[in-house]
C-alpha cells in the first residue's frame, strides 16, 4: 500500500502525537509498505529518511493556504497514493489538506489523537466552538473513517455527532535499538526513591500544578523520596515559581531528554507518574512501562483501565493529601513494586508491539481502500 501522511513526524520530541504517528509509519515500512510524509516547509525537498520513510516538503505559503505546489502534485498523483492520512485536529493546515482532498475527490482517514475529549473543546471556550462549527465539523464528517487510540475515544466522536466508520487503532510502543530486559531494565534501590515525569509543561492538561500540591504532602510523609520533571513547555516558568512558593525541596525541573539518556532517566526511576486531567494515551507513560517502570495515574486517563485491570500502577485521588498518602504507601511496597516490575513490560508488548499495531492498521487500511473501490 502507499500511505500518505500530512506532516513532518520525529521520534525525537515531546509532541505525543508525532512521536506515535512516526512509529506507526515506520513500522508499515518495515512491512513492505510505501509511506509518504507530504508538509510544509521553507523549500521544496525531497529525501528518504534513515527509517525508509519518504519526505516531500512543499514550499510553505502560511496556514490558510495549501503549500506552493501541492495542489498540481496531488492532481496528478504520482505517488499512486492509495489512501490518505491527517493526524492531529484543530488544526488549520490539516483543515485546508482535508478540503483539498475531498474536492478532488480523495478518501482521508482522520485521527484525532484525543482532539475531541471534552475538555479540549472547552479549552478557548467560543472560539474553539466556532472553529469546529465552521471548520471542523466539515473535516471530520468528510472523513471516510477516524480512527482512535482508545475505545473510550469513540464516545467523543459520537458526542460531536460523527456517523461514519470508527476503528480503534492505538498508538504503537515500542522503544528503538535496545532489547528490553525486565528484570535488569529498573533496578530499585530503596535509598533512591525517584517519581518521574516525561512530557510537556502544559500545567493545566498535564495536571502538574496538582502533582505539586501533591508532592508537598508526599515530603512531608517521606523526604527520602523525590520528584524529577523533564520536557518542555509554556509553563516551565510557572513550575519553577510553585516550586519556590510551596518550598518544595527534593524536585528537580529539567529539559527534554531523549536517545538513550532518556532511557536512563526512566529505567532509574521508582515510578512514573501521570497526573493530566485529561489524557487519551499518554506515550511516556507506556515508554516507562515497557522498561518496566510501574506507573501511578489518575482517573482522568482514557488507558487507565490497562494499567489498573492488569495490576500494572494505581490510580490517585484527586484529594491532594490522600493522593499523596497513596504514593508514598506504593513506593514503599518493596514486594508490590517487584511483582509489578516483573510482568510490566511483558503487558505491554502483549497488547500495544508495532506488530500487534501494525496488523491492526493494515487490516484497517485494506478494508477502507476496498470500500472505495
Amino acid at each position: 500500500m502507499n500511505i500518505a501522511f500530512y506532516g513532518n513526524f520525529s521520534s525525537d520530541t515531546v509532541n505525543g502525537v508525532s512521536v506515535a504517528t512516526y512509529a506507526l509509519a515506520k513500522t508499515l515500512v518495515e512491512a513492505g509498505h510505501r509511506i509518504f510524509f507530504y508538509y510544509r516547509a521553507d523549500s521544496a525537498t525531497h529525501q528518504t529518511d534513515s527509517a525508509g520513510i519518504i519526505k516531500r516538503s512543499f514550499l510553505n505559503r502560511g496556514n490558510f493556504l495549501l503549500p506552493d505546489g501541492l495542489h498540481d502534485f496531488l492532481i496528478r498523483n504520482i505517488d499512486k497514493i492509495a489512501i490518505f492520512h491527517i493526524h492531529s485536529v484543530f488544526y488549520i493546515p490539516n483543515s485546508i489538506f482535508a478540503l483539498t482532498l475531498s474536492k478532488l475527490g480523495y478518501k482521508y482517514i482522520l485521527t484525532p489523537h484525543g482532539g475531541y475529549l471534552p475538555n479540549i473543546l472547552a479549552r478557548h471556550g467560543i472560539m474553539k466552538r466556532l472553529f469546529f462549527l465552521l471548520i471542523e465539523k466539515r473535516m471530520v464528517n468528510s472523513a471516510l473513517a477516524v480512527f482512535c487510540v482508545s475505545e473510550k475515544e469513540k464516545k467523543d466522536l459520537l458526542n460531536i455527532g460523527y456517523k461514519g466508520i470508527i476503528r480503534t487503532i492505538p498508538n504503537i510502543v515500542s522503544i528503538d535499538d535496545i532489547q528490553i530486559d525486565t528484570k535488569n531494565a529498573s533496578k530499585h534501590n530503596p535509598k533512591m526513591k525517584t517519581i518521574l515525569f516525561l512530557g510537556r509543561y502544559d500545567a493545566m492538561h498535564k495536571g502538574l500544578d496538582n502533582l505539586l500540591h501533591i508532592f508537598k504532602y508526599v515530603e512531608a510523609i517521606d523526604s527520602s523520596i523525590r520528584l524529577c520533571l523533564y520536557g518542555q513547555g509554556k509553563d516551565k516558568k510557572l513550575l519553577y515559581r510553585m516550586a519556590k512558593e510551596l518550598h518544595l525541596k527534593n524536585i528537580s525541573i529539567n529539559d527534554s531528554v531523549f536517545g538513550m539518556n532518556k532511557l536512563k532517566i526512566i529505567s532509574e526511576a521508582t515510578v512514573y507518574i501521570q497526573p493530566s486531567r485529561w489524557e487519551v494515551f499518554g506515550v511516556s507513560v507506556f515508554e516507562a512501562a515497557l522498561l518496566g517502570i510501574p506507573v501511578v495515574l489518575t482517573k482522568h486517563l482514557y488507558l487507565a483501565d490497562f494499567f489498573i485491570e492488569n495490576e500494572l500502577g494505581i490510580l490517585i485521588d484527586d484529594d491532594f493529601e490522600q493522593a499523596a498518602r497513596q504514593i508514598v504507601d506504593f513506593i514503599n511496597d518493596q514486594s508490590r513494586l517487584l511483582r509489578i516490575k516483573s510482568v510490566i513490560s511483558q503487558s505491554v508488548q502483549r497488547d500495544f508491539s508495532p506488530a500487534v499495531i501494525r496488523q491492526l492498521a493494515e487490516n484497517a487500511y485494506q478494508e477502507l481502500i476496498d470500500r472505495t473501490g
